[in-house]
């Protein structure tokens, strides 16, 4: 009965874990683009900064993150001018 039990309970575990990856996989986005920046801002609070690039149909933040290992955004929000184009990794989850 134990036996029985423990499968089962694999099997929905799997299933529960397979499930997770597979909605995330479907939300997130991972893409090289090619952007013009119109303006930025920076905002802080407790947390600390939050640093917004707006292009001419989207708002991207940047933000460091442990996977992929980034840990630069302040230096990186500072490189950027105003009326200039980059291309950029863009890594988020979509908002339908």
């Amino acid at each position: 009965m134990k036996l029985i039990f423990g499968v089962i309970f694999t099997f929905v575990a799997v299933l529960f874990v397979v499930e997770i990856v597979n909605s995330v996989s479907y939300y997130s986005k991972d893409d090289y683009i090619v952007i013009k920046v119109e303006d930025k801002d920076r905002s802080t609070s407790e947390d600390g900064s939050v640093y917004r690039v707006y292009t001419e149909h989207e708002t991207f933040e940047i933000a460091d993150s442990l996977f992929p290992p980034v840990f630069n955004s302040a230096d990186r929000y500072r490189k950027l001018k105003r009326n200039q184009f980059y291309r950029c990794r863009a890594i988020g989850f979509r908002s339908d």
